[in-house]
């Protein structure tokens, strides 16, 4: 099915003016990149959309398998723990020079790719993030790093911005093969900003003045929600049989087709709708309310 808007601009505002109460939410962004995720929503505001922003705080599960011990005990198991040599001897000189914590990623890439981070402290402002784009991966690795040396450091009772020095055998958590290490699970707690936006609220909307990813994540909802009510118009009565066939279709444009499936998400939809007084749902049948 190819979609087009199928309900004229006043009874777009006539629904939008008398459903806007409760609304069809879509969870937009979730991002570690509060300032995006904050143009995302003010982009969606200008064009008389209803959105919230919420901070919140997400996590990564990951199971590894690891052995741990004192350097000498692991190498006289026959261990690989070289890397971990060069690492607790640049984390040595940081932690002599007071590093804090929040400052380690930089000292990482400062001791480890050089040349890297010299490009990026003279590049201007508008050109880093071109760089980061370019060389995700390494910046990826030294997140890596980080984890597993915030982790030495708790297991080694060290503490950033402390005088404190690393012990001679100090302890370490070495990945393994499953065979020969403990299954670890490893939790990562991190910032997230997360954009919702009521659908109902774009029913009116120019959608093209909207940030083109976001503004066809939305659409694509948003086309759906517009069938539903044209059908339902139409026919005077629908059965939900019917109805979920407008779950899935394309949006085309001139670059390039939308495809869409909301079939898993269509029933919390048309509950949705129901909620926010557009529906009426009696058994296998649904009508506009009202009507």
């Amino acid at each position: 099915m190819v979609y087009t808007i199928l309900i004229s601009e006043l009874e777009a505002k006539d629904l939008k003016f008398r459903f806007s109460i409760k609304g069809v939410w879509l969870k937009l962004l979730s991002s570690e990149d509060r300032k995006e995720a904050i143009k995302v929503a003010s982009s969606l505001r200008s064009v008389g959309a209803r959105v919230e922003v919420r901070e919140c705080i997400d996590w990564d599960l990951v199971e590894s398998f690891a052995i741990k011990g004192r350097i000498s005990e692991l190498k006289g198991k026959g261990v690989e723990v070289g890397e971990w040599e060069k690492r607790i001897e640049i984390l040595r000189d940081l932690l002599k020079s007071g590093i804090k914590a929040e400052d380690l990623p930089m000292e990482l890439l400062k001791k480890l790719y050089p040349d890297l981070h010299r490009r990026i402290e003279e590049a201007k402002p508008e050109e880093r993030e071109k760089i980061f784009s370019e060389v995700i991966d390494k910046f990826l690795e030294i997140k890596l790093h980080t984890k597993e040396i915030e982790l030495f450091m708790a297991l080694n009772n060290l503490r950033f911005g402390e005088n404190n020095e690393i012990p001679e055998d100090p302890i370490v958590l070495v990945e393994t093969e499953r065979e020969k290490g403990k299954a670890t699970l490893k939790v990562s707690y991190y910032p997230i900003t997360e954009v919702y936006v009521d659908v109902l609220s774009l029913l009116d909307a120019k959608m093209d003045e909207i940030d083109e990813f976001e503004g066809l994540i939305v659409a694509g909802i948003l086309e759906i929600v517009t069938e539903i009510i044209s059908k339902v118009q139409n026919d005077g009565i629908a059965e939900i049989q019917k109805l979920q066939e407008l779950s899935s279709g394309i949006i085309e444009s001139d670059n390039f087709d939308f495809a869409i499936d909301c079939s898993d998400a269509f029933e919390a939809i048309l509950r949705s709708m129901e909620k926010s007084g557009i529906l009426r749902i009696t058994g296998n049948r649904v009508k506009i309310k009202g009507k």
